[in-house]
Parts: structure tokens; sequence; C-alpha cells
């Protein structure tokens, strides 16, 4: 992932990397994502974000790896 690129860039239907990637169960990915500070929380057009694609898949690794970035993602001046 380049520095310069949104990685919250959304497509028509709003839908992000970061859901995708949940939605494929690409752990790495979705770490990688996230560290490049993805938003879990942003929505798409149903209303729904890639935290809540993770627990409706069940996927408590992508769960759990989404719960540990959302405290740091809230924080402008935090570091990942």
């Amino acid at each position: 992932l380049e520095r310069t690129q949104d990685v919250d860039q959304p497509n028509k239907s709003r839908t992000t990397p970061l859901m995708l990637a949940v939605g494929i169960g690409d752990e790495y990915l979705v770490k990688r994502l996230v560290e490049k500070r993805a938003d879990p929380k942003r929505k798409n057009k149903e209303g729904k974000s890639a935290y809540d694609y993770a627990c409706e898949s069940g996927n408590k690794k992508i769960i759990k790896l989404l719960e540990n970035y959302m405290p740091l993602l809230s924080h402008p001046s935090s570091k990942l």
C-alpha cells in the first residue's frame, strides 16, 4: 500500500477496501489497511461497516484485530 493512497477510498456503493478484505477473510490485508488508518467504522450505502461485517462473519481474529485498532484511530495524534 502506497503512503499516498486513500485507504478508505470507496467504490460506487461506498464499500471500502477494508470492507472487501474483511469480506474475504484476509487477515493480512485487514491488518495492513488498519495500520494505514483505514476506518473500521466507516459505513457503506447499506449502513454497514467493516466491523459490522467482521461481526456477522464471526471471524474472531479479524474482529479482535479491528477492535485493537479502533481506539488508536480515534486519536489523530496516535502513530500506528
